[in-house]
C-alpha cells in the first residue's frame, strides 16, 4: 500500500512517507508493477468475493510490462 487518497479532494496522502521503490527497483533492474492505494472499497470487493469488479486503474502498468515482454 502506497499512498491513501481522499475521496473527497482526490489529495493523495503518503501515510507510510516517501515511497523509495523507484530508486530500489532501478538497482534491481526491475520494473514496478503497481503502486496500490489504501482504499476501503478495495477491501469491501474483496470481502463480498467481486474483486474483479473493483474500478481501478493501479494495475494498468502490469499490462504494460507484460505487452513489453510479450513483444521481445
Amino acid at each position: 500500500m502506497a499512498y491513501f487518497k481522499c475521496p473527497d479532494c482526490d489529495k493523495e496522502y503518503k501515510i507510510f512517507g516517501d515511497s523509495h521503490i523507484e530508486e530500489i527497483a532501478q538497482k534491481l533492474n526491475i520494473d514496478i508493477l503497481a503502486k496500490m492505494p489504501i482504499d476501503p472499497k478495495i477491501a469491501t470487493t474483496c470481502d463480498k468475493g467481486l474483486i474483479e469488479l473493483f474500478d481501478g486503474d493501479w494495475l494498468d502498468n502490469i499490462a504494460n510490462i507484460l505487452e513489453k515482454m510479450e513483444e521481445k
